[in-house]
């Protein structure tokens, strides 16, 4: 009887995890998996299953990043405030 495996893209789309995640897992030894002729990765649907990625809650996270125009909080939650005019304004008064 031939074992079933699943490819590496596979169980990242089933944990919603980054297939680069899924790969640090396998050498890091936190997700047993087979490696076969030719390169391809097998890992049981049963290791797949118990695996859960770093970090993982079971909603995929936003990979949208923060653009220019939005401002970083700071640690007390209100918004970082730049120095009038800019960053460029800010030095040019500084070296005066």
């Amino acid at each position: 009887m031939e074992e079933e495996y699943l490819t590496a893209k596979q169980v990242a789309e089933l944990k919603h995890a980054d297939l680069s995640t899924v790969y640090k897992a396998i050498r890091r030894e936190e997700l047993p998996a087979t490696k076969f002729f030719g390169g391809t990765v097998g890992i049981k649907p049963a290791d797949a299953a118990r695996w859960e990625p770093a970090g993982y809650n079971g909603v995929k996270r936003s990979t949208k990043r923060r653009g220019p125009g939005r401002s970083k909080k700071t640690d007390d939650g209100s918004p970082s405030q730049a120095p009038p005019g800019g960053e460029e304004q800010g030095k040019q008064a500084e070296s005066s």
